[in-house]
């Protein structure tokens, strides 16, 4: 299913996922989509690997957690989500030096407290 992108998300300068001007990090483009997802788009590094050609862990959970974070300004475009509790399944190895897309929705708004959903995908699915 094709999906329209409806806005970028700005880009920070020094922060590891989304900075522009950290050169550990991953320099994470956000864009907000017609059925209210964000879709991050990254390309991990050898530097944020575990063991040989995977992707750390604390890595993938926080492309995670900052693409769950932003998922809330799509309809509270002043706020900025902070994670209370994260849970992180583990399906296979993600490679660096490919393609990552990660996705996050909210499925659950209290006011100030939300609830999300997301997984991170390589570019081919």
């Amino acid at each position: 299913m094709l999906r329209k992108v409806v806005k970028k998300q700005e880009n920070a300068l020094d922060c590891f996922v989304c900075g522009l001007e950290n050169n550990s990090g991953l320099k994470t483009a956000f864009y907000e989509m017609e059925d209210e997802t964000v879709i991050g788009v990254a390309v991990a590094q050898s530097i944020h690997q575990s063991y040989t050609n995977t992707v750390h862990g604390g890595v993938i959970t926080a492309l995670l957690d900052e693409t769950l974070g932003r998922a809330i300004k799509i309809t509270e475009p002043e706020t900025w989500g902070v994670t209370m509790e994260i849970n992180v399944c583990f399906k296979a190895p993600v490679p660096y030096d490919e393609q990552l897309l990660i996705t996050g929705r909210i499925t659950e708004n209290r006011q100030k407290v939300y609830f999300g959903e997301g997984e991170l995908l390589l570019a081919d699915g």
